[in-house]
Formats: structure tokens, sequence, C-alpha cells
């Protein structure tokens, strides 16, 4: 399954915010993923959205934190580069 994660840290920039925006983050690149789109990630995974949110959670612990958590369906439309649809055709793609 391939999941669209997109977040928001809503605090200023400090040591204690990069460091919880680093945790996120490799927890994020566990595996297959594509970045292009700033906070937005596309992942694939085993896991429910529910024990990403469990998992990525544990690092947004400020109220005006956000954290967003779909199914990503094919196809999809955009502006990105060419390496990034590519990535989307061989992950998305339903294979016949």
């Amino acid at each position: 399954m391939v999941y669209l994660v997109s977040l928001h840290l809503s605090s200023r920039p400090t040591f204690w915010r990069a460091h919880d925006f680093e945790h996120i983050q490799n927890e994020l690149m566990q595996g297959n993923w594509s970045h292009y789109i700033d906070s937005t990630w596309l992942i694939e995974s085993d896991e429910s959205k529910t024990n990403i949110r469990q998992r990525l959670g544990k690092w947004m612990r400020h109220k005006g934190d956000f954290l967003l958590i779909m199914d990503a369906t094919y196809p999809v439309e955009g502006l990105l580069p060419a390496d990034a649809w590519k990535w989307i055709k061989e992950h998305m793609e339903p294979k016949d």
C-alpha cells in the first residue's frame, strides 16, 4: 500500500524541533519512499495508517503539530520531475 503523508510542525525552528523533524523523516524514509514537496512524502508500507500515526506521533508533541495520512491511489495528476513520476508508476500503477 502507498500512503501520502503530510505534516506540519507548529513551533519555530529550534534545535529540538529540528531533532523531532529529523526523527520523523528517518521514520518516513524506511523502505520505499518519494519526497518532492515540502513536508509531504509518498511511502510504501505494509503498516496500517494507525501504526504509522503512532510511530510518527511520538515526535509530534506540540498543540499545533498536524499529521495527515491517506491512501494514495492511482492514477494521479500533478507537476513533478520525471524521477518522481517513475517512482509513482513503479509503486502505484496497478499490475496486470
